[in-house]
Parts: C-alpha cells; sequence; structure tokens
C-alpha cells in the first residue's frame, strides 16, 4: 500500500511521467544489489534503461530534443565520439584485423592448441558486459537529460537520489553499530569494521555517498532558498537568526540529512572517499556562488564552510578516520597502488596505440603481475589508466573527451542562465568528485555510481541551456504541433468536402437578373449625409465625433414613455414636413389684424 501511494504520488505530477517516475525509481534501487556490480543486475539496468529509452524517444517524438545551436554541436561531437569508441571495441575482438595487429598471445596459444582465429582483445568474451554496462550509463545520461528539460522533472530527481543516499546511509550506520557485519542477508566478507551500506568495497560507498551528500545540498537550496522568516521584524536586524527562529521539526529533519551522509561517508574509512568528497563539495559551492555572483565576503563564507566540513568529517568518523589518516598505513597503501601502477604503464608501454581489448584488464594484467604486488588487482584503481590500458590511448582520449564536452556544457550553463543554476553547480560538483576519486579507484566501474552520475550529468546539461531559450524552443514545438493538427484537421475536411461533393450533381444555374439602376437624386437627403459623416468617422477613428442637432419634428410622438426614434425615422419626417427655421424658443404668433395695419403704415411711409 505505501510503495502503491508513492508510486501514484511520482507518476501523477504531469502526463508524461510514467517513464520518468520509472527511471526515478531506477535509480533508487540500482544501489540494493552490492551496488548493481554484478552480471546480472548490470544486465538488468542496461535492459530496463533501454526500454525506457525506447518509451522516452516515442513520447517525445514531436518536441525538438535538443535546444540551442551550441548545445547540439557539443551533444552531436560527443554522440560521435562515443561512437567511434563503440566501433573500436567491435574491432576489437573481430578476428579479420591484420595479423599484426593480434595480440602474441594468440600465437602462443595456436602453437598449443593448433590453428585459433586471433584478436586484438585479449578475452573477446568480456566485450559484451562491458559494451552493456557502457551502454546503459550512456541511456542513463540521455533519459535524465530527456526528462529534466523540464525544471520540476529534475527537481524531483535530485531530491529523490538524495533520499535514497540518506536511507542507505541510514542502513549502513545501523547495521555498522549493531556489530552485525551484514550486507543485505550476507556475511561480509570484506571490510569489516567499516561502514559499506549495500556496497562491498568501501571506498566504492564513499563515492555514491559523496553524490548523496551534493543532491542533499541541493535540497538543502532549493529548501532554504524561499524560505520566509515568520517573524519579520527579527529579520530586519538579522535573517539568520528569524530563519533560526521560524525553523520546525520538519525543517531539522531537513538539516539532519547530510549530517547522517557525513557522519557515514566518514565512518567508511575511506581517505580518497573524503578527499574527493570535500573537493566536490567546495566546487559545488564555488560554482553555485559564481552563478549568484557573490561577493568577496561570500567566498570566504564558503572557505569557512569548507573547512567546517572537513571538522565534521573527523569529528565523526573518529578513531576510524583517524586510523586510516596513520602514517605507516599511508606509507603501505602507497606502496601498493605504486607497484599496482607500474605494472600498468609496463603493459600500456608494450601496447599503447591497439589496446587489450574493452573489459579485459583482469585477463591482461595477469600477463604482467609479479611478486612486487602482494594483493590481487582486479582493477587498476586508476579509471584512466584502466581505460587507456583497455582500449588504447587514442580512443580512450576520445571518450574522455566525449565526457569531457558535456562537463563544459555545465559550465557555460553557470555563466548563462538566469535560474536554476543549482544543476549545473551539483554536475560540475559531481564531475570533480567522481574525476578526483578515479585517480585513486575504480569507482565508475561501479554501476551504480557510473549511472547515478550520468543522470546528474544528464540534468546539468538539461538545465544548463538559457531559459528564455528553452521557453522559446519550447513553445516553437508546440506551436509546430498545432500547426501540424490543424494542417491535418483541414486536409481531412478537404478530403470529406472533396469526396462529398463528387457524389453530389450540380444544380442548374439560373440567370441573374441585371441590377436595377439607382434613381437620380438632385439634392441629397439627410439619411444620406447621416450615412456619409457615419462612414467617414469610422474610417478616421481618431478624429472627435460631429454631434448633429436632433432634427425637432412637428408631429409630436403621442405618449412620452416612448423612447428616441430612429435616425432614418427623423430623416424620413423633416423630408415630409416643410421645413421651417426653428429657434430655441417658440415666439407667440401675432394675430391678422395687426400684421394688416403694420402693412398700411410702412405703405404710406413709402408715398
Amino acid at each position: 500500500m505505501l510503495f502503491h501511494r508513492l508510486w501514484a504520488y511520482w507518476s501523477a505530477q504531469q502526463k508524461d511521467s510514467l517513464w520518468v517516475s520509472a527511471f526515478i525509481l531506477l535509480l533508487a534501487l540500482l544501489p540494493l544489489p552490492f551496488g548493481g556490480n554484478r552480471p546480472w543486475a548490470s544486465d538488468l539496468l542496461a535492459v530496463l534503461s533501454g526500454l525506457l529509452l525506447v518509451n522516452m524517444l516515442w513520447a517525445e517524438r514531436n518536441v525538438e530534443f535538443i535546444s540551442g545551436n551550441a548545445l547540439r554541436k557539443r551533444i552531436l561531437t560527443s554522440a560521435a565520439l562515443f561512437t567511434f569508441v563503440v566501433i573500436w571495441g567491435f574491432i576489437q575482438i573481430i578476428p579479420w584485423v591484420p595479423t599484426g595487429w593480434q595480440h602474441p598471445l594468440w600465437n602462443e596459444a595456436a602453437n598449443v592448441l593448433g590453428p585459433l582465429k586471433g584478436s586484438i582483445s585479449v578475452d573477446p568474451g568480456r566485450f559484451p558486459e562491458s559494451l552493456l554496462r557502457l551502454a546503459s550509463y550512456v541511456a542513463a545520461f540521455l533519459l535524465a537529460y530527456g526528462a529534466c528539460r523540464n525544471a520540476q522533472n529534475a527537481k524531483r530527481l535530485v531530491h529523490m537520489l538524495a533520499l535514497a543516499g540518506v536511507l542507505y546511509a541510514l542502513y549502513g550506520i545501523i547495521v555498522e553499530s549493531t556489530g552485525s557485519n551484514m550486507i543485505l542477508w550476507y556475511k561480509k566478507w570484506a571490510y569489516e569494521g567499516f561502514v559499506t551500506s549495500t556496497f562491498v568495497n568501501k571506498n566504492s560507498y564513499a563515492t555514491y555517498a559523496g553524490l548523496s551528500l551534493l543532491c542533499c545540498m541541493t535540497f538543502l537550496f532549493h529548501h532554504f532558498g524561499s524560505f520566509v522568516p515568520k517573524d519579520p521584524v527579527l529579520a530586519r536586524s538579522s535573517k539568520t537568526m528569524a530563519i533560526i527562529a521560524s525553523l520546525g521539526i520538519r525543517d531539522y529533519a531537513y538539516i539532519l540529512c547530510p549530517i547522517l551522509l557525513i557522519a557515514a561517508l566518514a565512518l567508511t574509512g575511506s581517505r580518497g572517499g573524503t578527499i574527493s568528497t570535500l573537493l566536490g563539495s567546495t566546487a559545488f559551492l564555488a560554482a553555485f556562488a559564481a552563478h549568484k555572483k557573490w561577493k568577496i565576503r561570500h567566498w570566504f563564507s564558503l572557505l569557512i564552510v569548507a573547512g567546517l566540513l572537513f571538522l565534521a568529517f573527523v569529528g565523526i568518523g573518529g578513531e576510524t578516520f583517524l586510523l586510516r589518516v596513520d602514517e605507516q598505513a599511508i606509507h603501505n597503501d602507497a606502496a601498493m597502488r605504486a607497484a599496482g601502477y607500474k605494472l600498468t604503464m609496463q603493459a600500456l608501454h608494450d601496447n599503447p596505440w591497439l589496446g587489450f581489448g574493452l573489459g579485459t584488464f583482469d585477463s591482461a594484467f595477469r600477463l604482467y603481475r609479479d611478486a612486487s604486488l602482494p594483493l590481487w588487482f582486479h582493477h587498476a584503481h586508476n579509471d584512466y589508466l584502466e581505460m587507456m590500458m583497455d582500449l588504447g590511448i587514442p580512443s580512450a582520449c576520445l571518450l574522455f573527451a566525449a565526457m569531457g564536452l558535456m562537463i563544459s556544457c555545465t559550465i557555460t550553463g553557470i555563466r548563462r542562465r538566469r535560474r536554476d543554476g543549482v544543476y549545473p553547480a551539483l554536475a560540475i560538483g559531481a564531475s570533480v568528485l567522481v574525476g578526483t576519486h578515479a585517480l585513486f579507484d575504480f569507482s565508475m566501474h561501479i554501476p551504480a555510481i557510473a549511472a547515478t552520475y550520468a543522470a546528474i550529468l544528464g540534468v546539468g546539461v538539461a538545465q544548463s541551456t538559457s531559459s528564455r531559450s528553452s521557453a522559446h524552443a519550447s513553445e516553437a514545438a508546440t506551436n509546430k504541433q498545432e500547426r501540424t493538427r490543424i494542417h491535418g484537421n483541414e486536409t481531412k475536411g478537404h478530403m470529406r468536402t472533396t469526396s462529398a461533393q463528387s457524389h453530389v450533381k450540380p444544380a442548374p444555374q439560373m440567370a441573374t437578373p441585371k441590377p436595377t439602376p439607382p434613381l437620380r437624386q438632385d439634392k441629397p437627403s439627410l439619411s444620406s449625409a447621416a450615412a456619409t459623416l457615419t462612414q467617414a468617422q469610422s474610417h478616421h477613428p481618431i478624429a472627435a465625433p460631429i454631434e448633429i442637432a436632433p432634427v425637432t419634428p412637428a408631429v409630436q410622438p403621442a405618449t412620452a414613455t416612448e423612447g428616441p426614434k430612429p435616425l432614418a425615422d427623423v430623416a424620413t419626417e423633416a423630408m415630409i414636413q416643410p421645413t421651417e427655421p426653428t429657434t430655441p424658443e417658440a415666439l407667440p404668433e401675432k394675430p391678422a389684424g395687426e400684421k394688416t395695419k403694420k402693412r398700411k403704415k410702412q405703405h404710406k411711409k413709402k408715398k
């Protein structure tokens, strides 16, 4: 019942949010099966993300997917580079390459086992799984980009990732504090005494906790960015104190979430994860400050926050963190990693251009491992060296360039975006975190981390376009859909009309009578003058209207209750009655006798 209500809440936001909600739920549940680092889990991720991508492309088929020429060029260039990397991965496993390109191991195997078809890759069977994982990460980026062009979907995705990270951190702390040393229902077989949550490797979980912390900081910016203090009088003197006085239980719960993530991160004892998270958090705050154009005093506040974060890591981690930063422990770990890097560089020196095949590090590294390395390395503990060894230096550099183009889009978004600049800042902080930790570990080979980072990067790229251009693009797409719909309806209506007219016989044409010529009028009537005046006023609306004195008819209306007569009736009556000059006041008519006497007097004067 609870799951049904959550699903209804997340899917009821928009009409096309079914695939959006499914994608968000997939990202939230991906860390559950050991960080997704099992073949069945990674294959399931690839299948589900592929189905969701097809659903998204169908749902968004009439909408412009990429808005902005600069963004379109970078995305298309990145897609072309990634396509070349995939094609090169296929070339590495086909047996029809020149013999000089094939790895020498195939010749040695042919001397023992007989004729064999060689290839560039030393283990072609590792390619399908590696390609599926890489394709699922690209699908996660595209899904996040397609969904998060809408700011509301971006907010939902980031908040869900923050909530999932808090729940995984709470689970890890509870399991470690009870001393059960369990991962789900399995007994821990590595890193006992450290918080790993549902991950096997504590360093991998530290990277995921760092990404969750960045999402949680974004959530706090959303929540407290529009926070209104309850006491406006106190806010005039001190806004900070007014906000603290207005906090409720829910607000304190939100503040507790990043503290919980910091505690889980510190209890992992991962030096690389802690340092990477500090650098990523600083980069996130710096990018957001650049977007908001903070002043110098705000930058000092930023340094203070970074220092408080470091003290929180040390204080909450306690003995667990301090044991990991011991000088002897650092020396031993650095010596072991240096030995592994040296052997990886030796393999890279032997085959720098063609590589050993995508996903074949574990198989190829066995050819170079010696007694200088006490532990077994399934990964190079440096994602850059491992990708160069797998793909070769040129192809690996193309893959890095494709990712760099997407990161550059978020940097551009910091400068151009007017609002919601927290999302490009989040992508920049996540890129710094993951990029730094990739120097010391193999976190990008864990599906939960790689897919989460790809989704965050997709959110940042989607929200890096100017809000005005995005609005214009969506308005243009809507107008295009409306024009297409109207044109289709008109076409169907015209076809129906044509088909209906084709079955109806035309009626016989009647002779058109000639128009009667108008009567000649020597003098214009009052009605024609009024009509001419009305027409002139309609052609010149700016001119002031001319008032016409009402014509008083000789015959008064029978009742006083009748309204004023129309202008045409008044004009008709005026034409029928004799026209006499009217005066404001009616003069009394003189008797006939007085008129006769006056005429006689005038006649006598003339004589």
